[in-house]
C-alpha cells in the first residue's frame, strides 16, 4: 500500500544515515475524560492518568534505507525518546512522554478550565522540569537554514520553507504554516528543509496518514530521505486523533550521538 513519494528531483540518498527502531500507537482520549479547554476556548489534551489510552504498539526497525516491521527483542534496545501527539483544530499538541502511562503536567483537570498560559499551570510548585505538560508544535531556525521541530522552540509557524516544496503542505495544518512574508520563503535548494525531534517528525508523518491504514503505509514513507504520503491533504488530521511514538536504538549498529546528529540535520535535513 504505497502512498508516498518525493516530488524533487534533488532528494537524493545520503548512505550515512542511522538505523534506529520506533514503536507506533494509536492514542485516544478515555470517554470518561473531562475535556479541558483554555481561556481562549482552545481545547487541551488530558492530564489525568488514565485519560489517554494508548492502542498495542507495532514495533518498526529503520536501517538507514528502508522501514520494515521488526520482532526484535525490546529488551535489547536503548530507548532514545519519546512522544505523544495529538492533532486539535489544525495544531498539534506534544508530550515528551507515553501520556497513556503517566500524569501530564499536574494531572489535574481543572474542572475543564485551565490557566491562561501553559507555564501557569505548574506556577505554584517546582514539577514543571519534572512533570512537562502538553504544549504545541513549535520551530527554530537553525543556523542551516532548516527548521527544527521540538516543543522548546520559539514559534508556531515554520519558520523557512521553499514555495514548490510538498512536505509542508502535507505535513502541517495551517495554523503551522510559513508566513505569507516573503522572508518565510528562500529559493535556495539547500535551505529551507525539516529537522527536529525524530518522535516528533514520525508522529507528524504518521497523523498525515488514514488512521486506519497508518501501521501499514507509514514504512514506506521513512526512507532514504523520507518520502511525503501523496493524498489528499488533511486526509488524517481528525480532530483529537492521537498517537504514542518511541524511539530506540540497538548499540551495536547506532549511537545516542549518532541519532542526536541526525535530529539536528548535521548530515542534511531529514525532510529536504
Amino acid at each position: 500500500m504505497a502512498v508516498c513519494g518525493s516530488l524533487l528531483a534533488l532528494d537524493e540518498a545520503d548512505p550515512d544515515k542511522p538505523s534506529f527502531y520506533f514503536t507506533l500507537q494509536a492514542l485516544t482520549i478515555h470517554p470518561g475524560a473531562t475535556p479541558i479547554y483554555s481561556a481562549q476556548r482552545r481545547w487541551w489534551p488530558p492530564k489525568r492518568l488514565g485519560e489517554n489510552v494508548a492502542s498495542q504498539h507495532v514495533l518498526f526497525h529503520h536501517d538507514g534505507e528502508t522501514t520494515e516491521r521488526s520482532d526484535a527483542d525490546m529488551n535489547e534496545l536503548e530507548h532514545y525518546k519519546e512522544f505523544s501527539v495529538y492533532h486539535s483544530h489544525g495544531v498539534f499538541w506534544l508530550y515528551p512522554g507515553d501520556a497513556s502511562a503517566e500524569q501530564v503536567g499536574d494531572g489535574r483537570d481543572g474542572h475543564g478550565r485551565l490557566p491562561p498560559t501553559n507555564a501557569d499551570a505548574n506556577s505554584d510548585d517546582d514539577t514543571e522540569e519534572d512533570n512537562p505538560d502538553w504544549a504545541m508544535l513549535n520551530f527554530e531556525l537553525l543556523p542551516s537554514r532548516s527548521s527544527y521541530a521540538s516543543t522548546n522552540t520559539r514559534q508556531r509557524r515554520l519558520p523557512l520553507r521553499r514555495r514548490h516544496q510538498l512536505w509542508p503542505d502535507q505535513l502541517l495544518p495551517d495554523p503551522h504554516q510559513a508566513e505569507a512574508e516573503a522572508a518565510s520563503y528562500t529559493s535556495n535548494p539547500e535551505h529551507g528543509g525539516l529537522n527536529g525531534e525524530l518522535p516528533v517528525l514520525l508522529g507528524l508523518m504518521a497523523m498525515a496518514l488514514p488512521q486506519q491504514h497508518m501501521f501499514a503505509m507509514l514504512p514506506d514513507c521513512i526512507a532514504n530521505p523520507w518520502l511525503v504520503p501523496h493524498l489528499p491533504r488533511g486526509t488524517g488530521w481528525q480532530d483529537k486523533r492521537g498517537v504514542i511514538i518511541s524511539v530506540y536504538y540497538d548499540q551495536a549498529e547506532t549511537s545516542e550521538g549518532d541519532l542526536r546528529s541526525y535530529e539536528e540535520g548535521q548530515g542534511g535535513s531529514i525532510l529536504p
